[in-house]
């Protein structure tokens, strides 16, 4: 797969250099010679780029297989392990209620009873669709992942629930990225003069989480509430919300199931 991205990157780059858009002669041999801002090409998280960059290529030396495997078989390294995923991850990507039914239908028998475990009164379809896209990309892969760790090292999984103070009018929850401020108690930098006291405490408490995590493998300490030790069985999380850091039983679980048994599920021939 990588050599075929790698094949479609350099024609593309032969058909820009026939176009005198890039100066390449040997698009075999010289895309070496392309500088950075003409390799990345205005892509980021919005604007991908699926025919020249699939993710991390698996190089045989720094990256020798995908995680999914590695963690199945053990190979990875046994270290204390953090893992998590905000709770609104895509609501930039709102999709429109009729396309919510079609997002849906690959749950099948389970359509139903998925539909009601992310839009209970049937109220915000819109809204069910970016909490589905959220966990199946984010959400649940994060715990799937904690899954494989949790018997064979300490492992912590959290949620960042937590929404800037001047932001909360217009965001319904924590989209993708918004932790990294809090994280590094940055919050300041990040909002300037619209941040609020709320925002520096919530910041400060996840950057001593973190801190401690780095330093000795246990985000534990220095009187904040106890994040617990992952296990399945007992599938307790550490959720940062506007009233603080909350541990606990993930209350997510249900519509979690349901998209790792989607995950799960061969396609159909």
């Amino acid at each position: 797969m990588d050599h075929e991205i790698g094949r479609r990157f350099a024609e593309a780059v032969a058909k820009k250099d026939r176009d005198g858009l890039l100066a390449v002669l040997d698009p075999a041999l010289d895309v070496r010679a392309l500088t950075p801002d003409a390799i990345v090409n205005g892509m980021n998280l919005v604007a991908s780029q699926p025919d020249t960059y699939s993710g991390p290529m698996i190089d045989g030396v720094f990256l020798t297989e995908e995680a999914e495997p590695a963690f199945r078989a053990g190979r990875q390294a046994k270290v204390p392990y953090m893992i998590g995923a905000n709770d609104r991850e895509f609501g930039f990507f709102a999709p429109p209620p009729d396309r919510v039914d079609a997002m849906f239908a690959p749950f099948g028998a389970d359509k139903d009873k998925a539909l009601r475990a992310y839009d209970p009164d049937g109220s915000n379809k819109s809204e069910a669709g970016v909490q589905l896209m959220s966990d199946q990309a984010m959400g649940e892969p994060a715990r799937f992942l904690a899954r494989l760790a949790a018997p064979v090292q300490p492992t912590y999984v959290y949620r960042f629930s937590y929404v800037a103070s001047s932001l909360r009018a217009k965001e319904k929850g924590a989209l993708h990225a918004t932790e990294i401020p809090f994280v590094f108690s940055t919050v300041k930098a990040k909002y300037e003069a619209a941040a609020t006291p709320e925002d520096l405490a919530i910041g400060e408490a996840m950057n001593a989480y973190w801190a401690a995590f780095a330093k000795t493998g246990d985000p534990n300490g220095a009187g904040r509430p106890a994040w617990p030790v992952y296990t399945a069985a007992k599938d307790e999380i550490m959720d940062f919300t506007a009233a603080g850091p909350k541990p606990g039983p993930d209350p997510r679980k249900e519509r979690l199931d349901l998209v790792d048994r989607l995950a799960s599920t061969p396609p159909k021939p």
